[in-house]
């Protein structure tokens, strides 16, 4: 992992939860180079107004809540305890010595088809023909509830799924063949995707304008978003 400190300089001050050899029990962090900064250790950031212990929590869910004036006042703190050489010695430990954690709570999560040539594809998947793109697509993003159970953190053990299938695919789906059996996926399916991370809260009933979604965006992830598939000539009912 320590390859990879290039990608952690001044500019690029992430938020993230873990634990470690001196941190027995996972809290909020930061990263600058190959040092994670275990953030209730540094007494600069008790003086942003922030609630009182929000950097112990096992997950960024509280912090993330308060909105992007909080994470930007953080960020510009841990610059400028950097640039200074300031960083206390008791909240720094080597990214080698630490374990990272699933850094939220996730209760929510839409999937977003953003691509035509996804878009084209998913009616072959999911019904055996496709018709083109969706006549929606072309006015607005089109997204879907995923299962955000199945959401892990890198390195989590991802154990084969088993589920149901049609044995005779399209022929199934259109009611020639009755044939179900159910068994482990036998082909997988995986996309290198972005995630966006809504950290603020929006009340049930209330919309956001997408002039004024960066308010309650704490935050973008790189995601692999894995399908599960049972055969490349058959149709999935329940997977992964």
């Amino acid at each position: 992992m320590t390859g990879f400190s290039s990608h952690f300089g001044i500019n690029n001050i992430p938020f993230g939860v873990a634990s470690g050899a001196s941190h027995k029990q996972p809290q909020c962090v930061s990263r600058f180079e190959n040092t994670v900064i275990f953030l209730a250790e540094v007494p600069a950031l008790s003086s942003l107004g922030l609630p009182a212990n929000i950097f112990t929590h096992a997950s960024l869910n509280a912090f993330a809540a308060l909105g992007r004036p909080a994470s930007q006042k953080v960020r510009a703190t841990l610059q400028e305890l950097i640039k200074s050489d300031s960083l206390p010695k008791e909240a720094q430990e080597d990214i080698s010595a630490v374990t990272m954690h699933l850094p939220f709570q996730v209760g929510d999560y839409t999937d977003f088809s953003c691509s035509p040539h996804h878009n084209r594809n998913a009616g072959q998947a999911l019904m055996g023909f496709s018709r083109g793109l969706p006549p929606a697509y072309l006015h607005h993003p089109l997204g879907y509830a995923g299962r955000c159970s199945s959401i892990g953190v890198s390195g989590t053990p991802i154990r084969r799924p088993r589920g149901q299938y049609f044995t005779y695919g399209a022929e199934g789906l259109q009611g020639k063949r009755k044939d179900v059996t159910w068994g482990p996926v036998r082909w997988m399916d995986y996309e290198l995707e972005m995630g966006v991370i809504i950290g603020k809260e929006i009340p049930t009933g209330e919309y956001v304008h997408a002039t004024k979604a960066n308010e309650n965006i704490f935050g973008f992830v790189l995601q692999n978003d894995w399908s599960c598939k049972y055969q490349k000539d058959h149709l999935q009912l329940y997977g992964c």
